[in-house]
């Protein structure tokens, strides 16, 4: 063994760096620290975020039927959008009233560039819209946005909460739960929401030679908003809904609003029309909740409105989950005051959780069961060098994927836990080779240049080695569709905890060796 052993690859070259450096340790507190840090902070989530690129175009036409805005509508529409690039399919519906034009991209691409190319198609083709309709309203897919993490239901067992009050009350609760953060949308499912309903007869319509178009103006002169126009009733009518609380205050504000003049004479909306507050019928939903007791017996049927809270894309599932439970705790008295009561029928930031931390105990399991059958093996020291750099190659694999956007999620931790027999292997060879040297060379070095010569023999082999099994995880990144997103991570996250086993066998290995296993000799 010569003196001043002089290093021919990059492994013996890290070794002899961190060997005689006495800032090593600090080196491999800070990584473990920040790898730390890292798993406290980074978002966590059931499955790995996919792009769903894509929108939907709505255009309102008043008084237009379903087969005239297909024809004149939709199917104009459906051909321009199709001469997007990227576009997987166009799907097109055409109701009374308004034609809905769906468009989705091949699953991978980039969703700002896909929202901008169908904004500019539908602004390119504005002219091939007939008179009367009104101005395209173009809302891109947000999946984070459309897919709620959590779930509430507010209920009153006792019935002293009506369907309107639970509904009123859920309102008054969206606008508060808006205002905490990372959630991005707050939708309310079922109960009733309290509207003027204006029932137009369509005969007398034809009669006095009235349009749609000349209610809803007429109507939006005294309305705080846009009223809407709904499909016909079951009775042939047509419906007009206009919101409670918008400038409009009994039936009769409306019953007298005039529309017309027909033939010398002042035509009223209550002429042509029939005038009820009451609440959502073109668009009911209703929603029961079944509660098991203690012996394992459900309740009848319950009427129930049900909050969805949805967060943004990329931020941590399970902190906007404890914000939301946190905030329905402070809520609960004063619900409990009007007789509504609330349970959390949905929540993936809690099965996230579970899930990530399973997963976390699983690794630990398996750095374990590792450290015992090296122990096994190469004996007690050998085992507690290899076994110290697993948190190590973990946390400096953490730091690199949190630079890189991923999350925590199941697909990404079982990526981990896939390598875990494959991360040791580096810290395995370079630690036997060393032992060897020790054995074979104890009296003929110093142990520094033992320990710097022992993982630069292994260097080469090791990182071809490494850089083969790599190589066998990329053609995952080549995978298309649904698939080919949700397995994305597993080949990045493997080769990342490969390359970072490298980094770590070549620098904290050898250092540990060096202070750890003593000189024996023949």
């Amino acid at each position: 063994m010569q003196k001043d052993f002089k290093p021919t690859n990059i492994a013996g070259k890290l070794a002899k760096e961190f060997v005689h450096n006495p800032a090593t340790p600090i080196f491999a507190i800070v990584i473990l620290l920040i790898g730390l840090i890292i798993l406290l902070i980074t978002p966590r989530e059931e499955n790995p975020q996919i792009v769903v690129s894509g929108g939907a175009i709505i255009v309102p036409m008043p008084g237009a039927s379903a087969k005239e805005i297909k024809k004149i509508i939709v199917e104009p529409m459906e051909k321009k959008l199709k001469e997007i690039n990227g576009v997987e399919y166009v799907y097109g519906i055409a109701k009374d009233d308004v034609g809905i034009v769906q468009v989705s991209y091949y699953l991978g691409i980039d969703k700002q560039k896909a929202d901008l190319e169908i904004y500019g198609k539908v602004i390119q083709n504005l002219e091939l819209l007939p008179q009367g309709a009104l101005q395209p309203i173009v809302k891109p897919f947000d999946i984070d946005a459309d897919v709620p993490i959590i779930a509430i239901a507010l209920y009153s067992e006792e019935g002293k909460a009506g369907e309107i009050q639970l509904y009123n009350k859920a309102k008054e609760l969206e606008r508060l739960l808006s205002g905490i953060d990372n959630v991005s949308k707050v939708n309310i499912k079922g109960g009733h929401k309290e509207q003027y309903n204006i029932l137009v007869d369509l005969n007398k319509l034809t009669a006095y030679h009235i349009s749609l178009v000349q209610i809803l103006n007429a109507v939006k002169s005294t309305a705080a908003t846009m009223p809407n126009i709904s499909n016909s009733t079951k009775d042939g009518e047509k419906l007009v809904l206009v919101d409670i609380a918008h400038g409009i205050n009994t039936e009769k504000d409306i019953e007298n609003i005039i529309v017309a003049q027909y033939a010398s004479s002042t035509i009223y909306l209550k002429d042509i029309a029939t005038i009820e507050k009451s609440y959502n019928i073109q668009s009911l939903k209703e929603v029961h909740l079944k509660i098991r007791d203690k012996d394992g017996k459900f309740s009848s049927s319950i009427p129930m409105v049900t909050i969805e809270i949805s967060k943004f894309g990329g931020t941590n599932a399970v902190f906007v989950s404890d914000d939301v439970r946190e905030f329905f705790q402070t809520q609960r008295s004063n619900l409990e005051k009007i007789g509504i009561k609330y349970k959390i029928v949905k929540d993936d930031g809690d099965r996230a959780n579970d899930s990530v931390n399973e997963l976390l105990f699983n690794i630990l399991a398996s750095t374990v069961i590792i450290g015992l059958l090296i122990w096994i093996t190469l004996g007690n020291k050998e085992s507690l060098i290899v076994v110290s750099t697993v948190p190590l190659i973990i946390s400096l694999a953490l730091i690199f994927l949190f630079a890189y956007g991923m999350t925590l999620n199941r697909v990404s931790l079982f990526a981990i836990l896939l390598t875990m027999g494959l991360l040791v292997d580096t810290g395995i060879i370079i630690v036997e080779n060393i032992h060897r040297h020790i054995y074979d060379y104890g009296d003929k070095g110093s142990i520094d240049d033992i320990t710097i010569s022992a993982t630069d023999e292994m260097g080469n082999s090791a990182n071809i080695a490494t850089i083969a099994i790599i190589f066998t995880t990329l053609p995952g990144l080549i995978l298309t569709g649904m698939i080919g997103e949700f397995m994305e991570p597993i080949p990045i996250v493997m080769s990342v905890v490969l390359l970072s086993s490298l980094l770590i066998g070549y620098t904290i290995v050898p250092y540990l060796a060096k202070k750890i296993m003593k000189r024996k000799q023949k």
